[in-house]
């Protein structure tokens, strides 16, 4: 049987509708039977709203991750060692990767943080739009290019990951630990992107501009000091 490939990425199209920004996919095809998806975009009847009535209209991350501020405390010290200990991989590197993993997945929130993100460590934002239109002519670093094509498969086609895509980073010069940081972060922000799916969180252009920001500035770390503590978790206890 032939074998079906992704597009050429994503028509990213970004605009305001009712203070909610807006990411508009191209249609894709996946591989397998003749089966067409298109992803959906956001219309000017659409509620920003999240899902969960409890979260506010402005949910971020945070408010999600206090439903269960155990587990929350636990992805933010994730993020920070994934994300901020640099091997080869830099964190300028690794926010790139957030923003085109993400990009790929067209999740609205975490594309427009990481974006922003990656921005402010330098990353000119025409090049994570030429990336999700395509990776092969993108003006981006020859060294890097095999990470985010690998990043591309582990997103899109994670079963199809093959030798021949880990030989091409080695072959960068890259190590066996900076590979691991880089599947880290490719695996962090899919599961990232479908806590903020699942949840009907979306954000705007102005939360995302003050996170990217900050995170760029003060690292993850300082999350931890906005969910509730241990003690307000469990009142009762000795």
């Amino acid at each position: 049987m032939a074998e079906r490939h992704i597009g050429n990425g994503f028509d990213l199209l970004m605009r305001q509708e009712k203070g909610r920004a807006c990411i508009r996919p191209r249609l894709i095809t996946r591989p397998g039977p003749s089966q067409t998806m298109r992803k959906p975009t956001c219309t000017a009847g659409d509620s920003h709203m999240s899902f969960f009535p409890s979260l506010p209209g402005d949910a971020g991350v945070r408010h999600i991750l206090a439903l269960n501020p155990a587990a929350g405390r636990a992805l933010i010290e994730f993020h920070s060692a994934a994300l901020r200990a640099d091997s080869q991989l830099t964190a300028r590197d690794k926010e790139l990767i957030a923003a085109y993993v993400s990009g790929l997945n067209a999740c609205q929130y975490c594309y427009g943080v990481h974006k922003e993100t990656a921005k402010a460590y330098g990353v000119p934002e025409p090049l994570i739009e030429a990336l999700l239109a395509d990776l092969d002519t993108a003006p981006v670093d020859a060294r890097l290019k095999p990470i985010l094509a690998y990043a591309k498969v582990l997103t899109l086609t994670p079963t199809r990951a093959l030798q021949r895509h880990v030989d091409a980073i080695f072959a960068a010069g890259w190590t066996e630990r900076d590979l691991h940081d880089a599947i880290l972060t490719v695996c962090l922000f899919n599961f990232m992107n479908r806590l903020l799916e699942g949840h009907g969180v979306k954000g705007s252009a102005d939360l995302y501009q003050a996170r990217g920001q900050a995170l760029q500035a003060t690292g993850y770390a300082p999350l931890l000091g906005l969910l509730p503590s241990e003690d307000a978790e469990h009142p009762d206890e000795p």
